[in-house]
């Protein structure tokens, strides 16, 4: 099957030259979720959704702003001649919700949505096992109808779930997401498999809440617009920082408090490649000795008494692909400056508590006052 077989002809897209206010009225009228963003000639550019309308209320967003200026420009589209399988396991990997589906031109001819996906996967599985209860060879299995529904559990996925167990039946399988680790440890043979995937979830999850409670914070909203002074200094400063923005090299900014470093530091990022990416603040004066390491690099599960299962992403890891602002980075402790140099040189690092490598690709920009 591909995926012209499934993919929606008939949705809403919005123009490039739509407003945040016209599409602040579609989504409501329409209850959308996000819809992609094509031009006149119906070439696909991006996707608007939800979190980016919330983001741009949050920042207080002019309501005639374009759709094209907050928008993600980056997504994974379809073709109509992809296999439905390989659709499938992308929605595994990514988990987005909408899939756009292109022609070789690029123009906009259908939509995918993750619950079509879906709809699919649980008419196969349906097609295999349909509604037998599988209490057999001691499997912990459940029985799924066309639409997606859970109408039996095997006795030995009972025993697994526990009280839970009952909360099952006639719920959608994408309601039960919580509950599938524990029936993935017995439908996995190799138990070091299982182990693996468990956990890279909780590493998923981690990172999940981390980037909820940054989401006003992972985006540089100053340029070099907000930087107003007429005097020959800052002309010559707008000047070379305009200049170190075009590269990917590191840059210090040496200043007294106060005087709009991060400002600058910003606006370095906007008018970089790096714009649409992360923009990670760290105030090294602000976070104690002991735990700036994991701060930065972050920690595996088990580093120290009280980590998090499954470990948490620093500061270098989120900023991945983006900018990572060093500000008042005089006051590090020299042990940490000495692992910060081999992120500089190498841009690798292993987490507290870790033995695994991690490369980034991160532009480092850094603030003294001294």
């Amino acid at each position: 099957m591909q995926i012209k077989d499934i993919m929606r002809t008939e949705f809403h897209a919005f123009n490039i030259n739509d407003t945040l206010a016209s599409a602040c009225e579609s989504m409501d009228r329409l209850k959308l979720y996000g819809a992609p963003v094509v031009d006149n000639q119906g070439i696909i550019h991006g996707i608007f959704t939800r979190p980016h309308l919330i983001r741009a209320l949050i920042e207080k967003r002019d309501p005639l702003t374009l759709v094209q200026e907050l928008m993600q420009p980056s997504i994974l589209t379809l073709e109509p001649e992809n296999d439905i399988s390989e659709a499938i396991k992308r929605f595994v990997e990514t988990g987005y919700r909408h899939y756009p589906v292109k022609d070789g031109s690029g123009r906009l001819v259908g939509l995918v949505l993750s619950s079509d996906l879906m709809q699919v996967g649980a008419q196969e599985l349906y097609r295999i096992f349909g509604t037998h209860r599988f209490d057999y060879l001691g499997n912990a299995m459940i029985g799924i109808d066309a639409k997606g529904y859970i109408r039996s559990v095997s006795q030995s996925a009972r025993k697994l779930f526990g009280d839970k167990a009952s909360e099952l039946v006639n719920k959608h399988v994408m309601e039960t997401i919580p509950l599938m680790e524990n029936l993935a440890k017995e439908m996995v043979l190799d138990a070091q498999k299982a182990k693996e995937l468990t956990h890279q979830l909780n590493i998923a999850l981690n990172k999940i809440e981390y980037y909820r409670s940054e989401l006003k914070t992972v985006r540089s909203k100053y340029t070099f617009n907000e930087i107003v002074g007429m005097s020959p200094q800052m002309k010559k400063l707008r000047h070379l920082a305009a200049q170190a923005a075009k590269t990917t090299s590191t840059v210090l900014i040496r200043g007294e408090s106060g005087t709009g470093k991060e400002l600058l530091a910003q606006a370095i990022h906007n008018a970089s490649s790096r714009s649409n990416q992360p923009f990670i603040k760290v105030n090294c004066a602000a976070i104690p000795e002991s735990l700036m390491e994991s701060e930065l690099f972050g920690y595996c599960e088990g580093a120290f008494t009280g980590a998090l299962r499954g470990g948490k992403p620093g500061k270098f890891e989120l900023a991945n692909g983006g900018t990572i602002f060093l500000d008042e980075i005089g006051d590090l402790h020299p042990s940490i400056q000495s692992k910060l140099l081999r992120v500089l040189q190498e841009f690798e690092f292993e987490r507290l508590g870790g033995t695994k490598t991690i490369n980034v690709d991160v532009r480092v920009i850094a603030a003294t006052n001294r």
